[in-house]
C-alpha cells in the first residue's frame, strides 16, 4: 500500500509575500530579479516546499537572508516578515526603505514633479526663441 504524505503548508510569511506579490501585479521572475534571488527560491518561500527528485514535496523554509531580501523588495516590514518565517528578528532588522509601489503610481509621481520643470523650460524656449527673432545678429555674435 502506497503511503500518503501530506503536501507541507505555505508558512506565514509564503501566505504574506505571494499576496503582497499579487497586490503590487509582480510576477514570479520580477520578484526575484527584484529581490536578488532565484525565481525557484520565492516560488518555494511561498508554496512552503520544494519538490526533490522522485516528485516527493518536502517542507521549504526559507532562510533569514532570503526572508529579508524579500521582505525589502515587496516591502514587508521586515521584523514582522523574519517572524512569519519562524525567525528571530535581530535588533538590527528594520525597514530601510518604504514600501514600493505599483509602477503606475511611480510614472504619475515622476510626471507631476516634471510637469512644472518642463513648463519652465518651455517658457525659457519662448522668451529665446523671441528674441532670436527679434536680434538675430546679436546671437550670431
Amino acid at each position: 500500500m502506497t503511503e500518503i504524505v501530506p503536501i507541507p503548508q505555505p508558512t506565514e510569511f509564503g501566505v504574506m509575500a505571494r499576496a503582497k506579490r499579487k497586490q503590487l501585479g509582480w510576477s514570479l521572475s520580477e520578484t526575484a530579479r527584484r529581490a536578488g534571488i532565484g525565481f525557484s527560491t520565492v516560488r518555494q518561500a511561498e508554496l512552503g516546499y520544494m519538490q526533490v527528485k522522485g516528485g516527493q514535496k518536502v517542507a521549504f523554509t526559507p532562510t533569514p537572508r532570503t526572508v529579508r531580501l524579500l521582505a525589502i523588495a515587496l516591502g514587508i516590514p521586515v521584523a514582522d516578515a523574519l517572524r512569519a518565517a519562524g525567525h528571530t528578528p535581530d535588533p538590527d532588522d528594520h525597514d530601510p526603505v518604504p514600501a514600493p509601489r505599483p509602477a503606475t503610481d511611480r510614472f504619475v509621481m515622476i510626471a507631476k514633479t516634471l510637469q512644472p520643470l518642463l513648463k519652465d523650460l518651455a517658457e525659457e524656449l519662448s522668451v529665446l526663441s523671441a528674441s532670436a527673432t527679434a536680434e538675430p545678429d546679436r546671437l550670431a555674435s
